[in-house]
C-alpha cells in the first residue's frame, strides 16, 4: 500500500513547512487535509478538511495556495518565545572553578560575577556558569577579572531566598588575555 494515500484514497500530495512558525501543513488533491503545530505544550494536530471519505467538514476554501498557508491557517502562532541571551558587562567575584558536567556531558566552570545593568544602581551579583568553550577560558582567569559576557540570566522567583540568581554564559565577548581584533 502507498503510505502516501491515506485508506479512503485521498492522496497527499504537499507539505509545507514554516520554520519560523513550527507549522507543517499537510494538503491533499482536494486542498489542506491539516496542520501540525510545535507548541510548548506538545505536537498538535489540527485537521482541516475532509480527512475520511464522508466528513461533513468543509475544505478551509479561503486560505490561499503557496507558503503563506501555514500563517493562514495557525494566525494565533507567533514568533518563537524562546529568550535571546543578554551581553551583560562586569568583573568576576571570585576565582572560577570546575563545575559538574553539563547535560551533555561538556565540562562546565563556576564562579560569582557582579554585572552592572542599565536598570539596577548596585551590581547584580549571580551565581554563573560558563558552558561549553567559556569554561576552558573561565578557568584561566583571576578573581576580579573585568568581563564582558553573553548568556542566560535567571532570577530567583521566591524574593526571601537567600540564594543568587543564577547567570549562563555562553559566550565571552571581552576578557583579560583576549586576542585583540585588527
Amino acid at each position: 500500500m502507498d503510505p502516501s494515500v491515506d485508506p479512503e484514497g485521498q492522496r497527499l500530495t504537499t507539505i509545507l513547512v514554516d520554520l519560523r512558525t513550527k507549522v507543517a501543513l499537510l494538503e491533499g488533491e482536494n486542498g489542506p487535509l491539516a496542520m501540525i503545530r510545535l507548541a510548548p505544550e506538545g505536537i498538535i494536530f489540527h485537521a482541516v478538511g475532509p480527512i475520511i471519505a464522508g466528513d461533513e467538514r468543509p475544505v478551509a476554501e479561503e486560505v490561499p495556495a503557496g507558503p503563506e498557508q501555514a500563517d493562514a491557517l495557525a494566525p494565533e502562532v507567533t514568533e518563537t518565545e524562546r529568550p535571546r541571551p543578554v551581553t551583560l558587562k562586569g568583573k568576576l567575584k571570585s576565582k572560577p572553578k570546575e563545575g559538574r558536567q553539563d547535560r551533555t556531558g561538556k565540562p562546565t566552570a563556576w564562579a560569582r560575577f557582579a554585572a552592572h545593568e542599565e536598570d539596577r544602581d548596585d551590581a547584580h551579583l549571580y551565581s554563573t556558569t560558563f558552558h561549553r568553550h567559556t569554561a576552558d577560558i573561565a578557568l584561566k582567569l583571576d578573581k576580579d577579572a573585568p568581563l564582558t559576557v553573553q548568556g542566560y540570566p535567571h532570577e530567583q522567583d521566591d524574593p526571601k531566598s537567600k540564594r543568587l540568581d543564577t547567570l549562563s554564559v555562553i559566550n565571552l565577548l571581552d576578557y583579560p588575555g583576549m586576542g585583540k581584533k585588527a
